[in-house]
């Protein structure tokens, strides 16, 4: 079994919980493949060249476990529907029905303000700064499949019960849909980072159950 790391949105290999799930896999003696998903270029970032990249990175030949946080975990759960290699998911707070939270987080005149001026300034977390992000990172968003997946596998949702960016509500109806789901509700917000010792002892075990 190969694991892959998916950081979330405007984030890095480097955050927190990147690094915190290194860590813990070095211990293990397990690999922790952690790739970046800025693919170099922020300011022209697409989720569809992000999906195009990390499909290049599954085998054929290979069994996968995916992490993935927020956005990550969106990614890899369309990275499972479409490769049965893909064996198991960890989920942390996954944007699922992401279309849903840009008018709520910007605003509906900053998306339109966004769309006119053709970028906006996000606060990217690995950069530590604003960097403009174009309107075609939200445009291609369109066409991306965000909820009502179907392949059934096992999947360990970790979600935070305060959560006010990804809500809860949308790991609860994906568990619903998914038999062999199973979702762990902390008392966090989306960074999760206060709970990240409860995340990988949930995690841990959830590898190791075979």
């Amino acid at each position: 079994m190969k694991y892959i790391y998916l950081h979330g949105f405007a984030s890095s290999p480097q955050s927190y919980k990147a690094q915190f799930f290194k860590s813990k896999f070095d211990l293990i003696g397990s690999e922790l493949l952690i790739p970046d998903l800025n693919l170099g270029d922020f300011t022209n970032l697409k989720v569809s060249s992000q999906l195009l990249y990390l499909k290049e990175l599954i085998s054929n030949d290979t069994d996968y476990c995916l992490i993935g946080s927020s956005l990550g975990g969106l990614l890899a759960l369309i990275l499972a529907e479409e490769h049965i290699q893909v064996k198991k998911l960890i989920l942390l707070a996954p944007a699922i029905e992401i279309k849903n939270v840009w008018d709520k987080e910007l605003g509906v005149d900053n998306i339109k303000k966004w769309q006119k001026q053709g970028v906006y300034n996000i606060f990217h977390s690995g950069a530590k700064c604003e960097v403009p992000l174009k309107y075609d990172f939200i445009h291609d968003m369109q066409n991306i499949k965000d909820r009502d997946f179907k392949r059934g596998l096992p999947v360990l949702l970790i979600h935070g019960k305060y959560d006010k960016t990804i809500p809860v509500e949308v790991s609860h109806v994906y568990q619903r849909q998914n038999q062999l789901a199973k979702l762990v509700v902390l008392n966090c917000e989306h960074g999760m980072e206060d709970k990240i010792e409860e995340i990988w002892i949930a995690a841990n075990s959830f590898i190791n159950d075979i």
